[in-house]
């Protein structure tokens, strides 16, 4: 998997990976984004940055090119990363209706550089940035060449500059200068962007938000489609990533994309913890209630999580069995039967929720069949053991 690969949910919805970066200094961090096409309708949901995911998006319009008469672009909210791709909607849509819609409050976020520098100042009376990041020697080696220093510089040169520098008490004063700087390094590890901000209407212009009731769960938003009682695509308003926010929910294929509003920080004034909460609540009451089947988060962890867990079992249980007799017999048993704990702390969370997405109907049943065996053979595997 890489930057770029498309994912197919359906025939007629696809995912575009993005990318999580190894070292935030010198990688971008970039979103997943969809392409959903429904009757003689285009949807982009998002259009990420940089090339990898500019092309993904031209080959699969370029599949309904002849299909379809109009192409929505749907923006979930102002960060850059989800936006700078968004001037290929005139290149897709050439010939055809187009429309380019995002949320009014995300606006204030489209001069990227000057609000997050201003997020990022704004935390400085709350959070001491120099003491406050957990940050290695290592990545600050990395951002410090980033600014313009040698490249033989090393961690130990840093280590030993971060001694001098708490010595001589200075870290409160180096600590208001970073803000800027981890923008403007930031900023350079993304590619060009081009957000295309003259083509954008705000949601709020096509109508107000209403009520939308999806099962037994209450949103706000807006419905997109001809038939507003069967649309196409339901924006969502959550606000709790950044202000404006929202989610995408598809009723065709009972598919939410959430974007960004998994995550909330809480030192930026338009980022707000409890309604991050209040839509993850929203989800699982959609799930528990049969009208979600598929739920995709706005950036894709780093490791997958669920395959490194169970090959991490696998090894840690080989190894068990090839546990030695004599004196090296009990620390290699030890060692083995942790290390399969840090594989089953990474199967178990993630294997739950593949039970409770495969099972659109009966989903209580199947976790309570799922939680049994579980705990039966916990209770079990220590007797049969012995």
């Amino acid at each position: 998997m890489s930057t770029g690969t498309i994912h197919t949910v359906a025939d007629d919805l696809h995912l575009i990976e993005g990318h999580h970066p190894h070292n935030i200094w010198e990688d971008p961090d970039l979103p997943t984004i969809a392409v959903y096409r429904t009757g003689r309708r285009l949807y982009l949901l998002d259009t990420g940055a940089g090339p990898e995911q500019r092309e993904a998006i031209r080959s699969l319009t370029r599949r309904y090119y002849d299909v379809v008469d109009e192409v929505v672009l749907l923006n979930s909210h102002g960060h850059v990363d989800h936006l700078g791709n968004n001037d290929v909607l005139a290149e897709i849509a050439d010939g055809k209706a187009r429309r380019h819609h995002i949320p009014r409050a995300a606006r204030p976020a489209l001069d990227f550089e000057a609000f997050f520098g201003a997020m990022y100042r704004r935390g400085l009376p709350y959070f001491d940035y120099a003491s406050g990041l957990s940050v290695t020697a290592d990545q600050i080696a990395s951002l410090l060449r980033a600014l313009g220093a040698p490249n033989d510089l090393t961690d130990d040169d840093v280590a030993e500059l971060g001694t001098r520098i708490s010595g001589l008490g200075l870290g409160p004063a180096i600590s208001g200068f970073l803000p800027s700087i981890v923008v403007d390094i930031l900023l350079q590890t993304y590619p060009p962007v081009f957000i295309s901000a003259e083509t954008m209407v705000d949601y709020e212009d096509v109508a107000p938000a209403a009520d939308i009731q999806i099962g037994g769960t209450t949103w706000t938003g807006w419905n997109f489609g001809d038939d507003q009682q069967d649309p196409d695509v339901q924006v969502l308003q959550s606000g709790g990533h950044s202000a404006g926010g929202v989610v995408f929910y598809l009723p065709e294929h009972k598919f939410l994309m959430m974007a960004d509003e998994t995550t909330s920080i809480p030192i930026w004034t338009d980022s707000d913890p409890a309604k991050t909460m209040a839509t993850a609540r929203k989800a699982l009451r959609m799930m528990d209630g049969g009208e979600l089947d598929q739920l995709c988060a706005g950036h894709r962890p780093m490791l997958p999580a669920f395959r490194i867990g169970v090959a991490v079992f696998f090894v840690a249980s080989a190894l068990c069995g090839l546990a030695p007799q004599g004196g090296w017999g009990e620390p290699w048993i030890i060692g083995a039967r942790a290390l399969q704990g840090v594989g089953a702390a990474m199967m178990m969370p993630v294997s739950a929720s593949i039970v409770i997405n495969a099972f659109t109907e009966k989903r209580g049943r199947a976790m309570a069949i799922y939680v049994c065996i579980s705990q039966v053979f916990l209770a079990i595997g220590p007797l049969l053991g012995c």
